[in-house]
């Protein structure tokens, strides 16, 4: 007897050791995926969509076929199966989306901001509860707590356990793309604005992406009318076809192409002089993507005596008494010999040349 009851106290503190091991390691888990989650550089928040689940059931009962059209045929509806949902945790970044510095704080403020109306993406959340879908993703915008309309992706998913959802805890993601689409949108501001024109090209030769400024200096009414037109039309703009072939084929050998000059009949007959500076754009592994170049309509520089324009001639005077040192000014410098026994020392940049001054060219 005494024997048997060593051995069950022996067996028995054994798995009380483990089970206490295990406990252990659950805890350090539970802190380590709680730093994960509290740190995350995206806002995540767990909702519990219990009561919701329990209403759509009873629409469900009620003979409720389509979501979308009851909820349409009954204003407020929405915004009543909004506040079902609860939020029972939110991390920094969530707090900080909602100006708020805690649970409670969070809460407060998205009812105040969806009182009337819920957040956009809950009629996509609805669908999917209601369709049975485990997950989705939503581009979506929202009133943040500082009442600026934030743009983001939203993915929201619920978890399983053992096979069944798990309605109590149902993860919202939100990442923020608001920086980024202003961010676009101020490029795309600039891109549209140039005076010059903007291109970005296929290795076949057709533009996928080009500038109003290079549509009017080619003779188009639009970009969408540019970006249409195949190879061989474009080909047909240059009054020597061969020069588009032989930019072509200095861009696939050298990777760039600086001031290449050349004269194009528009669509209307009407001729103009371009000066084209274009380069490659490759992947991180040196594959080709696409070609990206600017073009400037140098027409009225080629009409003046000598091809120059009057800006050249009257800074040719203006630099000619400077006696400019290559070596006082930073590099990168470019010297071009000119037919006046100078040379012309500037900047070089995809542009063209800014004039510093001429140096006398001496044997």
């Amino acid at each position: 007897m005494g024997v048997g009851l060593a051995a069950g106290l022996l067996v028995a503190g054994y798995y009380w050791q483990q089970l206490r091991r295990q406990r252990r390691e659950l805890r350090r888990s539970e802190a380590r995926f709680r730093r994960f989650f509290e740190e995350a550089t995206v806002a995540i928040i767990e909702e519990d969509f219990t009561e919701l689940q329990r209403r759509l059931e009873a629409l469900r009962d009620h003979g409720v076929r389509d979501l979308s059209a009851h909820l349409e045929s009954s204003p407020g509806l929405a915004a009543e199966l909004f506040h079902c949902v609860k939020t029972t945790a939110a991390n920094r970044r969530a707090l900080a989306m909602m100006d708020a510095i805690d649970l409670p704080g969070y809460n407060l403020r998205m009812r105040r901001l969806t009182a009337k109306k819920p957040p956009a993406a809950f009629a996509e959340e609805l669908r999917a509860l209601w369709d049975g879908r485990d997950e989705v993703m939503i581009d979506s915008t929202f009133r943040a707590g500082d009442h600026r309309r934030r743009r983001c992706v939203v993915q929201w998913k619920l978890t399983r356990e053992q096979g069944w959802p798990n309605f109590k805890q149902v993860l919202v993601v939100f990442t923020d793309l608001t920086e980024l689409h202003e961010s676009e949108e101020r490029f795309r501001r600039l891109f549209e604005g140039a005076a010059e024109g903007v291109y970005e090209s296929l290795p076949g030769g057709t533009f996928r992406n080009a500038n109003p400024a290079l549509a009017r200096i080619l003779g188009f009414d639009s970009p969408a009318e540019l970006l249409v037109q195949p190879p061989a039309a474009l080909d047909r703009l240059y009054v020597q076809p061969e020069r588009r072939r032989e930019f072509m084929v200095l861009l696939e050998q050298d990777g760039a192409v600086h001031d290449f000059e050349s004269e194009i009949v528009q669509p209307n007959g009407s001729r103009v002089w371009v000066t084209e500076n274009a380069s490659a754009v490759r992947d991180a592994a040196g594959k080709l993507e696409h070609y990206q170049g600017f073009v400037a309509d140098i027409t009225a520089r080629k009409r003046l005596p000598g091809g120059r324009s009057a800006s050249w001639s009257s800074s040719r005077s203006a630099t000619a008494r400077m006696r400019c040192r290559p070596t006082s000014w930073p590099a990168p410098l470019r010297s071009r010999p000119t037919k006046i026994g100078h040379s012309v020392v500037g900047y070089k940049d995809r542009h063209g040349i800014c004039l510093i001054g001429l140096q006398e060219n001496r044997s």
